[in-house]
């Protein structure tokens, strides 16, 4: 269903499994003697648990765009070198006591690559595609981002419904020294029965003073 992707974290996917061990012991009814939100530095009580984990870095393209936010052109070719994720990005997850999980993950001024194309298709991974040497030899444009994800239900629990996509707002230098604003809005609805109410996909990218 999603159009984009997050680079995995091992810290991730231990954080979910600490969360749903820590919630299917917690369903009991509320107790004042307890605060009703939990963290790692109060973990007790039959509330929401909150966690944050180190994210890796996101992706996506559409319409002859393809951006990674959270990682500069270097740090993609270190990568592809390497296959080592960079976590750059800080994602929190709520774990709710009915088993589902609210996340989002905020950057400020978080680097931005923008390449004017599409990785080759060459396997059904994205990250593995814009590794390929020819994708990586074409002109980019490189800046800074403002960058929200959100999603209302991770795992798709099906005790509501779901909301969830990425915002990004930057400004980039391409490598022959012009200007230009990047606009991504990736935006999905679920309602609660797994039925699609909104799939919408904007990725833009306008000259300044142009």
């Amino acid at each position: 269903m999603r159009r984009y992707l997050l680079a995995p974290s091992a810290a991730l996917v231990a954080a979910i499994a600490l969360g749903c061990s820590e919630q299917s012991g917690s369903l009991a009814a509320p107790n004042d003697s307890h605060p009703s939100f939990r963290t790692q530095r109060s973990p007790e009580g039959p509330g929401a648990l909150g966690i944050h984990v180190p994210e890796g870095f996101f992706g996506t393209t559409d319409e002859g765009l393809t951006t990674v936010v959270g990682v500069t052109f270097a740090e993609v070719e270190q990568f592809c070198a390497t296959g080592e994720f960079p976590t750059i990005l800080d994602r929190f997850l709520v774990f709710r006591p009915d088993g589902s999980i609210k996340t989002w993950v905020k950057g400020v001024s978080v680097a931005i690559v923008v390449w004017q194309a599409a990785p080759p298709p060459v396997t059904d991974n994205f990250f593995a595609n814009i590794c390929a040497d020819e994708f990586l030899a074409l002109p980019h444009l490189e800046g800074t981002a403002q960058f929200h994800d959100s999603d209302n239900d991770l795992t798709g629990s099906g005790s509501r419904g779901n909301s969830f996509g990425p915002h990004i707002v930057g400004k980039l230098t391409s490598e022959s020294g012009d200007r230009f604003k990047f606009l991504g809005l990736i935006h999905t609805v679920l309602l609660r029965n797994g039925e699609t109410r909104l799939q919408r996909v904007d990725l833009r990218l306008r000259a300044i003073g142009g």
